[in-house]
C-alpha cells in the first residue's frame, strides 16, 4: 500500500480505481472503475499504458512503511486484499484508487 500525497496534483488515474490482473505466464488485464462504469481492458496495448500511468503513480507514492503508519494513525485497517501483490484465484492483483490509496 502506498499514500499519493495531494500536493502530487492531478493525474491520468482520477476518479476511479485501477486494477492489474497478472495470471502467469505473463497475460496482464486490466479492470478500471468509476462511479458509473466498470471495463475489463484486454488490448495489450492499453493495458500497458494504464500499467504505466500506474507505475508513474508509484513512483511519486510514499514508501509503504510511512503509508500504513499514516494509514493506521487515520484508524484505516489494511488487510490482505487492499495489499498490492495479493493473488485471488491464480491472479496476482495490483490497485490503485482515484484518491491514491
Amino acid at each position: 500500500m502506498q499514500i499519493l500525497p495531494l500536493d502530487a496534483g492531478a493525474h491520468g488515474l482520477m476518479g476511479g480505481t485501477l486494477s492489474l490482473l497478472t495470471r502467469q505466464p505473463g497475460v496482464t488485464l486490466a479492470y478500471t472503475e468509476g462511479i458509473r462504469l466498470g471495463e475489463m481492458v484486454e488490448d495489450p496495448a492499453e493495458v500497458r499504458a494504464l500499467a504505466r500511468s500506474y507505475d508513474v503513480l508509484t513512483a511519486w507514492g510514499t514508501g509503504e512503511p510511512l503509508s500504513l503508519a499514516r494509514a493506521a494513525g487515520a484508524g484505516l485497517v489494511v488487510g490482505p486484499a487492499s495489499v498490492p501483490g495479493h493473488v485471488v484465484g491464480g491472479w496476482r492483483k495490483s490497485v490503485r484508487g482515484a484518491s491514491g490509496g
